[in-house]
């Protein structure tokens, strides 16, 4: 493998590979403490009580992602050009609105969803010992979703592992220490505190490394930076966004309304086992992105269909050796969490497929949206958000587990294929058209 690296590196995929380097690291950092903060919740609260802790995540990280709506996109894309240009003013007023109008929406989430408690564990997801998590989710919520506007503005000021230092160790790291002092002694809502307060260590520190990185700027002048320009451009990105949330966390909520607390804990270590490898598109696509946007507006075109092949190639060589362990002994993998968690096994090969044909595809998406065709990723994401709603309505005729994971891996493989076939149609790049590695 390091061979062909070599063989194939050019101007291009060596930016892509040294810019991912650090961010890569961080990740694989974050998604080991992440995955070890996983098995130690289900091993120290059982199948049932993981599937309530994993219910009240879903519902703070919906409720974060709602009330984001895109601003912490449009903040990255803002303050990246802002900075570039010196017009320190407006820097600072793109952050100041973003979490105005995040905090605004959060609030008033968070005061719904405390409130509404004892209704959401009693007669949706039919589980009272719900109440008390749900009510910590309240409270979490501002702080989640504030954090990402803190980590997209550090990014947009390049301060890159910073970025990922907020989310990738700051946040799983004190997730662990507050784990051990409170999932013992309060069970599933002993581990969402413990989530909300890493959160809550991490946004703080985001906020400081923010300040501090502006103390040292001048204050400029008057800023013309409206909240409507932040609106519209976050309000596309975020439909996206909502979307995808869709497609990932809608069975599971249809699992805990009408599954049980345990067949809701063996789908949630499933499908967070599974996602791991799509931390590896994240870490590509973090540097190949810009790439994509600057070779297009140059009219390279065949440096950008290289590019879009050799980075497609990369993540599958990356991710396919991982994910055939999760195809082929899912059971193995599964029992690190505990013997009870074996049998979610077929829903782990399930999602782990799924999860395949998101790395085969490559950057797909990123190559729509950098290209100015963010249109067709709206139409693949909302027909494959339409198919997973449909098969999660099954999941209400006692389908259970295997039909929740179809309705995660079926859609993402669907709105990936469809991806592509809209890149193939409008940029005449073909993703995985591998022969062009050996000319």
């Amino acid at each position: 493998m390091k061979r062909w690296v070599v063989r194939q590196s050019d101007e291009h995929l060596s930016e892509v590979l040294s810019g991912a380097a650090v961010t890569f690291g961080v990740k694989i950092a974050g998604v080991g403490l992440m995955f070890l903060f996983n098995i130690l919740v289900a091993r120290l609260l059982g199948v049932a009580d993981t599937g309530l802790f994993f219910l009240a995540l879903t519902v703070l990280q919906v409720g974060a992602t709602v009330t984001l709506w895109g601003l912490d996109k449009a903040t990255l894309r803002y303050v990246a050009g802002f900075v570039a240009n010196e017009r320190w003013s407006d820097v600072r007023a793109v952050l100041s609105r973003a979490v105005i109008l995040a905090l605004s929406i959060s609030v008033f989430l968070a005061v719904l969803v405390f409130f509404s408690a004892p209704f959401l564990a009693i007669r949706i997801f039919h589980e009272p010992a719900l109440e008390v998590s749900l009510r910590i989710v309240a409270i979490a919520l501002p702080v989640l979703a504030i954090l990402p506007i803190f980590v997209e503005g550090l990014k947009g000021l390049k301060k890159i592992f910073a970025s990922q230092i907020l989310q990738g160790a700051i946040l799983p790291v004190f997730a662990l220490l507050g784990l051990f002092l409170l999932a013992e002694e309060y069970g599933a809502s002993g581990a969402v505190m413990a989530y909300g307060l890493s959160a809550l260590m991490a946004l703080l520190l985001g906020w400081g490394l923010w300040h501090w990185q502006l103390s040292r700027r001048d204050a400029g002048g008057d800023t013309h930076f409206s909240y409507s320009q932040l609106l519209r451009s976050a309000g596309p990105l975020g439909g996206i966004s909502v979307l995808h949330l869709l497609m990932q966390w809608v069975p599971l909520l249809a699992l805990g309304a009408f599954g049980t607390s345990a067949e809701v804990g063996l789908f949630g270590v499933a499908v967070r086992t599974a996602a791991l490898t799509s931390l590896l598109l994240v870490a590509v696509n973090s540097i190949a992105a810009p790439k994509f946007a600057a070779l297009w507006a140059k009219g390279d075109y065949d440096a950008l269909q290289k590019l879009a092949v050799k980075s497609t190639a990369l993540i599958t060589l990356l991710a396919a050796p991982i994910l055939l362990c999760f195809i082929l002994f899912p059971s193995f993998v599964l029992g690190l969490f505990g013997g009870d968690f074996k049998d979610g096994a077929t829903a782990l090969s399930i999602l782990a497929a799924g999860q395949f044909v998101n790395a085969a595809t490559g950057s797909v998406g990123f190559l729509l949206i950098m290209t100015g065709h963010e249109r067709q990723l709206w139409k693949s994401v909302a027909l494959a958000a339409f198919s997973s709603l449909l098969m999660s309505g099954l999941i209400m005729g006692g389908a259970g587990l295997v039909m929740a994971a179809l309705a995660v891996a079926v859609p993402l493989a669907l709105q990936n294929i469809l991806s592509s076939f809209y890149v193939m149609r409008y940029l005449h790049i073909m993703p995985c058209n591998y022969s062009l590695l050996f000319r």
